[in-house]
């Protein structure tokens, strides 16, 4: 018999959207390094986006960057946007990326995080809350990229852990075959 525990998803983002919020609020504004800030939104999108997917990583991540927004002194809809598309972007195929091949997932996430403080970034600059693009580049963009990286391998590392999907059928939880029963590939 095969059980869905849809609550264990639903408490695994609630637990992890409660840390990232907390550490966004207390220490977000409080620690940056060369200029640089962590986005604890980011990390929370970048998570729920490659354990989930599909639709869920998209509607928490739209979810995240409002709250982000509305936060910060940035434009309010800047960081909602670019985490829905990151996270539609990193959930497209909607399986637990991290439980299959945790390498690929973060260097999925580098590049996405990326791709997101610049354009972040960008969007600060044309607002004119940026100086010069070295300063956006240098000073803004690459430390909170290096930053976000290095945050969210702890964060990727215990949500790992936690098992987002449970037991399947004809395995044990330590992912051996039960004696008696067979791998049909494709199944």
């Amino acid at each position: 018999m095969i059980v869905n525990d849809s609550n264990q998803r639903r408490r695994v983002v609630l637990v992890l959207f409660c840390v990232c919020f907390v550490l966004e609020a207390a220490l977000g504004p409080n620690i940056a390094v060369a200029g640089g800030r962590i986005d604890f939104m980011l990390i929370f999108a970048g998570c729920v986006a490659l354990s989930f997917g599909g639709t869920y990583g998209v509607l928490c991540s739209f979810g995240a960057g409002l709250l982000f927004d509305l936060m910060t002194s940035g434009p309010v809809g800047a960081m909602a946007f670019l985490l829905t598309l990151s996270s539609f972007f990193l959930g497209a195929e909607d399986r637990d990326r991290l439980a299959d091949d945790m390498a690929g997932a973060c260097r999925l996430f580098f590049v996405s995080a990326a791709a997101v403080e610049l354009a972040y970034q960008l969007c600060l600059a044309l607002t004119s809350q940026q100086g010069s693009f070295v300063d956006v580049v240098f000073l803004r963009w690459l430390p909170s990229t290096l930053l976000d990286c290095v945050v969210f391998l702890p964060f990727v590392f215990l949500l790992s852990r936690t098992g987002s999907s449970g037991p399947q059928l004809g395995k044990k939880k330590s992912g051996r075959t039960r004696k008696g029963s067979y791998r049909i590939k494709g199944l």
